[in-house]
């Protein structure tokens, strides 16, 4: 730091913040960099509200770069390193309706062909996995319209879980150790522009931001990097920067009984193991957590959900009875006696055109957003890809080699492929 101004402010100590402040300072360790977040700690907000799966199962090419290399580096952390992650590998079990296996079967072709470990699966197939546990053809509320029968399902193996709080830990706590500055409890309120000449902002004039504002004032910097999550727009947007991005809230429900149990310990997935399953509506999907003998239950309901930033979300009750059920007890009749042992609510940032994340620069900000619920996943690569855009590099260096340029994930000559599988 020179006087009271800093290199570079990184607002946001979730994942994307604490990976990006790590990078900057592995790869400019003269660099001066502060780390702000309104908690008390890292990883306080949203990241610690995911519910922390992994997978490198994308039809997005840029998408599948980012979590693969992120992957790759989390098996580093564990492996080489000695950093547990609570790393598990169990897989996801993507089920189809036949409209949607049909249009996905060239892309899942040739996904296989790029060296994924996946299988597809026939309904047949599907019935052996999951037995008694499955209703191929599931009986929908009466007058609520049908549901799609099970055609087949894509079987990912290099997906499961890990823990949110110690991967961004390990950024966080390896970023102070090579000299970077922290300030927790600090709220960033607004963003500061400045003429280059200084002072307020005339039309004619150049400007950038020079500096981040809160109720305990201000903090100067050179470079501003705003990895805020859900908060972005509400930072970025009332100066004229538009962060291409949406907040909205999901849910999580925790559900135990003799469905869930019965999911867990009668399948026939490899040793037994209960991959995560993401059923054919409406993107409802269980994740199992066999220590508690509890599978965590959630939905991408986007239509009929507002965008809008939400301070402290909450679960609906009635979200989970209304909505969710009625797929989970269609396609998993069993679930039906299940109970509720803990619920959350958290916000994604979602990016709604294109599904990948937005990194971009403009006005001395660096954005870092629009991860859409797949942050943790992509969180090393996206750290770096920002690293190299805040300080103006054409391309970054993923973890095993793999170089990407920036701007295929920026605005103006952006250069990604649609995601077609989003949960």
């Amino acid at each position: 730091m020179t006087g009271e101004e800093w290199d570079t402010i990184v607002v946001g100590a979730g994942v994307l913040g604490c990976a990006t402040a790590y990078h900057l300072k592995r790869t400019d360790p003269d660099r001066s960099v502060l780390l702000l977040d309104r908690n008390e700690r890292p990883a306080m907000g949203n990241t610690r509200r995911s519910v922390a799966l992994f997978r490198d199962l994308f039809t997005s090419a840029t998408n599948r770069d980012l979590a693969t290399s992120t992957i790759a580096f989390f098996d580093h952390l564990e492996g080489e390193l000695g950093h547990k992650l609570g790393l598990r590998r169990f897989g996801y079990y993507w089920m189809l309706g036949a409209e949607r296996l049909r249009t996905l079967e060239d892309s899942l072709a040739a996904l296989g062909g790029k060296g994924l470990d996946l299988e597809v699966h026939d309904e047949g197939e599907v019935r052996a996995m999951l037995g008694d546990n499955l209703a191929v053809s599931p009986r929908a509320p009466e007058g609520r319209g049908p549901m799609e029968p099970v055609a087949g399902a894509v079987l990912a193996r290099n997906a499961g879980t890990l823990s949110p709080t110690s991967l961004t830990r390990f950024y966080e706590e390896r970023f102070r150790a090579m000299g970077g500055e922290v300030e927790y409890g600090l709220r960033v309120e607004r963003l500061v522009p400045e003429s280059l000449r200084g002072g307020h902002v005339r039309v004619w004039e150049d400007a950038h931001v020079t500096a981040v504002e809160g109720p305990d004032g201000r903090r100067r910097a050179k470079g501003i990097v705003v990895a805020a999550g859900a908060w972005t727009p509400h930072l970025v947007e009332p100066l004229g920067i538009d962060s291409h991005v949406q907040p909205q809230t999901r849910q999580a429900f925790g559900l135990v009984g003799d469905g869930p149990k019965g999911l867990l310990e009668r399948n026939g997935f490899p040793g037994g193991e209960l991959p995560v399953l993401v059923l054919p509506a409406a993107g409802v999907y269980l994740k199992p957590i066999r220590s508690q003998g509890m599978v965590l239950a959630g939905c991408a309901d986007g239509f009929g959900r507002p965008y809008g930033l939400e301070d402290d979300p909450q679960p609906e009750e009635g979200f989970l009875d209304g909505q969710i059920r009625p797929v989970l007890e269609g396609y998993l009749p069993g679930m039906r006696r299940a109970g509720v042992r803990v619920s959350w609510a958290g916000q994604y940032h979602y990016n709604t055109m294109d599904g990948n994340p937005f990194v971009f620069r403009t006005s001395n900000v660096t954005v870092v957003a629009g991860a859409s619920g797949s942050g943790i996943m992509k969180s090393d690569a996206i750290g770096r890809v920002a690293t190299a855009t805040s300080l103006g590099q054409g391309e970054a260096e993923l973890f095993g080699g793999r170089r990407i340029r920036v701007s295929d994930l920026g605005v103006r000559d952006r250069k990604v492929e649609p995601e077609d599988l989003m949960i």
